[in-house]
């Protein structure tokens, strides 16, 4: 059962508690800002699963959903082209489908080998309406063999975004988080100013504020100006975890190698 918690589509508040327990669906799937509000309802029924798709669940959120309900947290890489994909695993994001071909591509369109990252390019003839032929999907990650299967590794949802040091150092969006992985987010967005500061803010979680400062002073510095807000509600990233930008132009930043140098801990 996929879940909606949006009180305008119920009649009064308490009625999406009162439905869930009477109906006691084995299975619920959602995305993790309606998981996380769902964690703060007084529920009483106990699902036999989660499955959250969307966006990108955060390791602390998925701990703190098992904990609260007692339950599997099942993370799934789906489009609405092409349906289901992968879901996360010990080592990544694994390939399940067998009547899905996927690819890993360069800017130029060129295959990655083993363990690089490229856009992820998918081929398949799901919707005998609109067959997919190398569809770029925009979304990034590296695939690697374990264990004989394929694994999408370092999963994200678009392309990544590169941050400056005040010193001159790169920071890649997925090392950010990583930093920020262990904490109980449902979303945050990370920007940085042309003067270089931060700008991060957050829904779904309490008390995370210093968790999240001391995580960004570790990779970034502790001379970095960070300003962090909270939100009221939820926001929207055109249907995926559009959760980075920069006024500094990733293009400028490409073309001045002697400034890729990896942060401390990135």
């Amino acid at each position: 059962m996929k879940i909606n918690l949006n009180p305008h589509e119920w009649r009064h508040p308490e009625d999406p508690v009162r439905f869930l327990d009477d109906t006691a669906p084995a299975i619920l799937t959602g995305d993790p800002v309606a998981f996380a509000a769902l964690a703060e309802l007084p529920l009483r029924h106990r699902p036999r699963a989660l499955v959250s798709s969307a966006m990108a669940l955060l390791p602390g959120l998925k701990t703190m959903l098992e904990t609260r309900f007692g339950c599997p947290v099942f993370d799934v890489y789906s489009l609405t082209e092409s349906r289901f994909v992968a879901f996360a695993g010990q080592h990544g994001h694994e390939i399940l489908p067998h009547d899905l071909y996927v690819e890993i591509l360069d800017e130029w369109g060129r295959a990655c080998p083993p363990g690089e990252r490229g856009e992820i390019v998918l081929t398949c003839g799901r919707n005998p309406f609109l067959p997919l032929l190398r569809y770029r999907t925009g979304d990034t990650a590296a695939l690697a063999w374990v264990g004989g299967k394929p694994v999408l590794q370092g999963l994200e949802g678009r392309t990544p975004v590169l941050f400056l040091t005040s010193d001159g150092k790169v920071v890649n969006s997925i090392d950010v988080t990583q930093a920020l992985g262990h904490l109980p987010l449902s979303q945050f967005t990370l920007s940085q100013e042309t003067d270089g500061t931060l700008a991060l803010r957050f829904f779904g979680a309490e008390g995370v504020e210093e968790g999240m400062r001391q995580a960004l002073e570790h990779l970034f510095g502790l001379d970095i100006k960070i300003d962090i807000d909270i939100l009221d509600a939820p926001f929207t990233g055109g249907g995926k975890a559009v959760t980075y930008s920069s006024a500094r132009s990733p293009e400028t930043l490409l073309k001045r190698p002697w400034n890729w140098r990896p942060a401390d801990g990135g």
